[in-house]
Formats: structure tokens, sequence, C-alpha cells
């Protein structure tokens, strides 16, 4: 059986790198904005942001069989199942290959049948978009792969070391881009770019993860036609989240785009994205948490399951109240020097937008359960529903220029999210809804974590890992 130490090392050190992960995005979006409107124009940066969008509507085509396999090889790895590890791998590596041609091959074939873009982009040419949208697609194909391979790490409990690999491409990924932006001002070039160093990074978590993980075999005959079978309903319903995130994001920018120019486009996007410098702080344990719910509910570990679930929960609640005031007071200056003062700030959006961040923040912890042990469907269907009502509502709201009503639905729109997770979660525990508001609301246990933390350092554990993580032996 893990100890509590064993997790408690095994998340902290996650911690450190998702904390530095977390920074380096910070930064990039901080510094990112400015230079690429300084360099391309608020016009021109609108277009480009509804470009880079493109992707996110398209990261469906893998039918969800990733993260229902990567949950699935996590199961049989805790029970030291490496034959059916090894045959789930092989078979989500193939259908991702498979869909990935399917995907490029069909985007092909669409754009060669549309003639013009002109609802949705005001500066850049009909012709230059398609090849644009056909490069977005390959970088989207190789980033997805490579992204399963990352993930893998996740199953041998290597989290930390996956962070530190992801945060490298970011981090080169970023550079390049800047570089190429200042010195050519080329779009396509810019686009090119970040495709090659996804390739490069496609072909390096493949050594990485060949070295670390023994179990990992490439042998075709391992695919097996049962694997796809057993994991096609749970992976299906793995979809709705990213259609959910889909329909408020992308598909509201366009939607916006649609009635409005491409400055207000860049003023919504700019907001939100100002709103969402709260949101990773629900996100920075999840992947390692999710592994552990996962691997403790299988062998039957409830009560530690549970002590790990609400303590996350607890952390990522206080650190949401003591951040917001501040944040909120301070928006405005932040704002005006982050666009150059080329973007004029709209208190009433970001007031709105800033709320339902905060209960969208506090909701990604509440749902871990849910899809670690995979018995989120009915969640997801119910989380889908309100999704879709809400953006009929954006719909209407846009027709009648009700521009204020956006941020109204979006924000109630979160707030329903929040209790349909606590619902669900309640029934699947099988524990009453004030037990999970006494406990989210409950201050963090700090002697125990400090306790933990000076174990931790005292056995040098975080400090052997960081040295150790490129020679560490495979599991």
């Amino acid at each position: 059986m893990v100890s509590k130490e064993t997790i408690f090392n095994r998340s902290f050190d996650y911690f450190v790198s998702i904390i530095s992960q977390r920074i380096l995005n910070s930064i990039i979006h901080i510094v990112k904005h400015p230079i690429f409107i300084f360099y391309l124009g608020a016009g021109v940066y609108g277009d480009w942001l509804l470009l880079l969008s493109i992707p996110s509507f398209l990261s469906l085509y893998e039918l969800g069989f990733g993260t229902a396999g990567i949950n699935k090889i996590s199961m049989s790895f805790a029970k030291k199942n490496f034959d059916e590890c090894r045959r789930v791998f092989i078979t989500i590596f193939f259908l991702l290959i498979i869909f990935g041609m399917i995907l490029f091959l069909t985007s092909l074939a669409i754009l060669l049948n549309i003639s013009t873009f002109d609802n949705y982009f005001d500066y850049i040419e009909n012709d230059i978009i398609k090849i644009y949208i056909l490069i977005l697609v390959l970088y989207l194909i190789v980033g997805n792969i490579s992204g399963f391979f990352n993930t893998l790490l996740h199953t041998a409990n290597f989290y930390a070391l996956s962070v530190y690999y992801k945060n490298l491409f970011i981090l080169i990924e970023f550079i390049v881009s800047v570089l190429v932006l200042i010195l050519t001002k080329n779009l396509m070039l810019i686009l090119m770019s970040i495709l090659i160093i996804r390739i490069i990074r496609l072909f390096f978590m493949i050594l990485v993860v060949n070295s670390k993980i023994k179990w990992l075999s490439f042998k075709i005959t391992l695919f097996t036609y049962s694997k796809i079978k057993e994991l096609i309903i749970p992976s299906l319903t793995f979809l709705f989240p990213p259609i959910i995130f889909i329909l408020k994001n992308q598909a509201l920018f366009y939607l916006i785009a649609y009635y409005y120019d491409s400055q207000f486009v860049t003023l919504f996007v700019l907001t939100l994205t100002m709103t969402r410098i709260i949101f990773p702080i629900g996100n920075l344990m999840n992947d390692a948490i999710k592994i552990e719910i996962n691997q403790l509910f299988i062998n039957k570990n409830f009560n530690k399951m549970l002590k790990i679930y609400f303590l996350n929960i607890q952390l990522i609640f206080w650190i949401l109240i003591f951040l917001f005031i501040p944040i909120y007071l301070f928006s405005s200056y932040f704002f005006e020097i982050w666009t150059l003062s080329e973007v004029k700030f709209n208190y009433n959006l970001f007031t709105f937008l800033f709320i339902g961040t905060f209960f969208a923040t506090l909701t990604g912890p509440l749902q871990l359960f849910l899809y670690g042990t995979n018995l989120h469907s009915k969640y997801v269907t119910t989380n889908l529903i309100l999704t879709l009502l809400n953006f009929i509502f954006l719909i209407f709201f846009l027709e009648i220029k009700a521009l204020n009503y956006i941020a109204y639905s979006l924000l109630i729109l979160e707030i329903l999210t929040l209790f349909s997770v606590l619902i669900f979660t309640s029934i699947a525990l099988n524990k009453p809804l004030f037990y999970f508001f006494i406990n989210i609301s409950k201050v963090p246990e700090f002697k125990e974590l400090l306790l933990l933390g000076r174990n931790s350092i005292l056995q040098k554990k975080f400090v052997f890992n960081f040295l150790n993580r490129f020679i560490t032996k495979k599991k």
C-alpha cells in the first residue's frame, strides 16, 4: 500500500514543477500579447487570435480515446498488469495516427471547396488562410501524439518529469515564434517554425518515454479491436469537456467576430484572458491528484482518496479567496499597461467574467473524482446540455446587441456547472451536499502539510528527485 508520505513526495515534486509551468505560462501570456499587438496591430492580431483558435475546434478528432486510454493504462499499471498496458498503449497510438490522417485529408477536401472567410477575417487574405489552417491542423495532430507520450509518464508516476519537458518546449516554441515575428513579421514563417518545434518534441518524447517506461512496446501485433470496444463509451463522453470548452471560448470568439469587428474580438479575448489569471490555480495539481485518486480508488483506499481530494480543494478555495480582491482592484491599471493602451478596458465585462472564472476555477478540482474514476458520463452530459442552452442565449443576445448579457449568461453557466459537479459527486460518493460545503470551506491541515514537507526536505527527497530526474530507473 502506498504511504501518504510517498504520495506527498510525488505530489510535492509535481507541485514545484507545475508551479514553474504556471509562472512560465503567465509570463508568456503577459509578454506575448503586447509584442504581437506592437508588431501586427490590434486588427491583424484579432485575426491571428481567431486563426490560432482553429485547432481547438478540431481537437475532438481523436474521439476522446487518448484520455480514456491514459486512464485505463493508469488503472492497469496500479494492478501491475503490464500486458494490458502494452495493448491499450499500442491501440491508442495507432488510433491517433489513423484519426490524424483522416483529419488532415478531410480538412484539405473542405478547404478546397470553401471560397471565402470574409465574415470572420478582416485583414488576412482568403487564399493564404487556407494554407495557415492546414499548417495548424498538422500542428494539432503532431501535438496530440506528442502530448499522449508526455502524459504516459504520469501513469508511471513521473508527473514532474513530464511537466519539465513540456515547459522546455513551451519556452522554445515561444522564443522561436517571437524571434521570427520580430525578424520577419511573416505569419507563415511563424506557423512553420512552431510546427517544426512540435515535430522535434514528438521524437524527443518518444525517446524519453521509451527510456523511462519498461513495459513499453511498439509491436503492431499488440493492436486489438477489443480494447477499442472496451474504451468507446468512456472515450465518447470524454469528448464532452473539450466541446464545452470550445463553446465557452473559441466558438464564442467566432460568434462575436461574426457580429463585430476584429478589434472587439481582441477586447473580449484579452479581457477573458486576464480574468483567467486565477484559473491555473484550480489546475495546479489536477493531473497528479487525478492519477492518485484513480489508483487509490482501484485499490479501494477510499479514506485516503477523500483526504487527498478535499485537501487539494481546500488549498485552492482559500488561495482564490485571498487573491480575488487585489486582482480585481488593480485590473484596469494592469490591462492598460498590458495592451499598451491600444484596447479600452470594460469594467462591466471584466467584473462578471472574473466572478465566473472564480466559480470555474473551483469546479476544476471538484470534478477530479468523477474524471479520475471514469464516473463522469452523467455529469458531462448535463454540463454539455447547460452549455448548449447557454450558447443559444448568447446568439440571441448578440442579435439584439446586448453585450452585457453575454457576461451575465457566462456567469450563470459557471454557477450551474459548479452545482452540477457537487450533485453528481455527492451521488457517486453517497454523501450529502452539506458534507461537501463543510469540507470545501475548511481551513487546510497546514500542520500535517508542514510535517510532511519537513520530512520530505530532511530526507532530501525533492533535491534527490531534481538531481536524479534524468537518470531515474525505468518503472
